[in-house]
């Protein structure tokens, strides 16, 4: 199988374009107040500069079509591995209304019906095969 060899210049050219991108970057993230455009550019930019590496610096620009499908498969998982952090990420506040109001662990308990506390159910069990006396519930 013959590779191809990319000249010095494209790769020059290629660094030069990532170096302006960068640049890019930083201005739009310290310069201009874009208020909730400034992550969706920046994450614009981020993947032109890893389509560019991923083309030119990793040789994927004239690879067969099982290394394309193996880099493809690898920014899929990629993908779902950011859908499933930002699913987290944006619903953290949905969880429990009461305590981002400073709210007590009697009202947040309150608040699910009721349900026992996990941290308080740990401890009565190390207090009692300790042989010490525990503060919690009866058993």
């Amino acid at each position: 199988m013959s590779q191809h060899v990319i000249s010095l210049r494209t790769n020059f050219v290629i660094f030069a374009i990532l170096m302006a991108l960068m640049v890019l970057t930083v201005v739009v993230a310290l310069v201009f107040e874009l208020g909730v455009f400034e992550i969706p550019i920046a994450l614009t930019i981020a993947t032109i500069k890893a389509v560019l590496i991923m083309l030119y610096f990793m040789h994927l620009r004239f690879s067969s079509r099982l290394t394309w499908l193996f880099a493809g498969s690898g920014t899929f998982w990629l993908l779902i591995l950011i859908a499933f952090s930002l699913s987290d990420f944006l619903s953290r506040g949905w969880i429990s209304p009461i305590l981002h109001q400073g709210e007590s662990r009697e009202a947040a308990s309150a608040y699910f019906g009721g349900l026992p506390d996990p941290d308080t159910a740990l401890m009565n069990i190390a207090h009692d095969e300790s042989g010490a006396h525990h503060t919690g519930a009866s058993h």
